[in-house]
């Protein structure tokens, strides 16, 4: 890894078609949304200006960020996926978001990609398999991002969101909160 991305070079090789370079630090996101319950939800998708804004940040140290949101001639089971709405999605593992893992994330992608599940609730990382840290679920529900982050505008909002898969990707690359 000589790049120290958390990419091996052999997985760099393998990601080659995806812009790999083993010698620049690269992350790659596959992020798939939630359908709506209720006619005036939101939509729980990773809106494009949350995505700029985490691309920019990183961009700004020297880091590349690719966003799978629905590529044209992406893998089966690539971005950009609709998933079932669920109230509350659990974080244990062998529940919900190992199903979603297992089914719509590409296998040539596990371990590599982070799957980013944008979801009704909640916002947190957890090893769906391989035992790596590669599966982020961040919750957009208005109610919840007034409630605790004054989210009151739709700009905001997208703010809010960037900044929770920032948080939860840090998290991969191994930033913990430190005691």
């Amino acid at each position: 890894d000589t790049d120290v991305d958390g990419l091996e070079n052999t997985e760099e090789y393998q990601m080659r078609k995806y812009f790999a370079d083993p010698f620049q630090p690269d992350i790659y996101i596959e992020t798939d949304g939630m359908n709506k319950k209720r006619p005036r939800d939101i939509n729980h998708v990773f809106w494009k200006e949350s995505q700029q804004m985490i691309i920019e940040r990183f961009a700004q140290h020297g880091i590349t960020v690719y966003i799978d949101d629905g590529w044209n001639d992406g893998p089966v089971n690539g971005g950009g996926e609709m998933l079932p709405f669920i109230e509350e999605m659990d974080d244990v593992i062998g529940g919900q978001v190992k199903a979603f893992y297992e089914h719509n994330f590409a296998d040539e992608r596990k371990g590599i990609f982070r799957y980013v599940i944008i979801a009704n609730k909640l916002g947190w990382i957890s090893p769906s398999s391989y035992n790596t840290f590669d599966t982020i679920n961040v919750g957009t529900n208005v109610p919840q991002a007034v409630k605790l982050y004054g989210a009151f505008t739709p700009r905001y909002h997208r703010v809010v969101l960037a900044k929770k898969v920032f948080h939860e990707l840090g998290h991969s690359i191994g930033l913990l909160p430190s005691m």
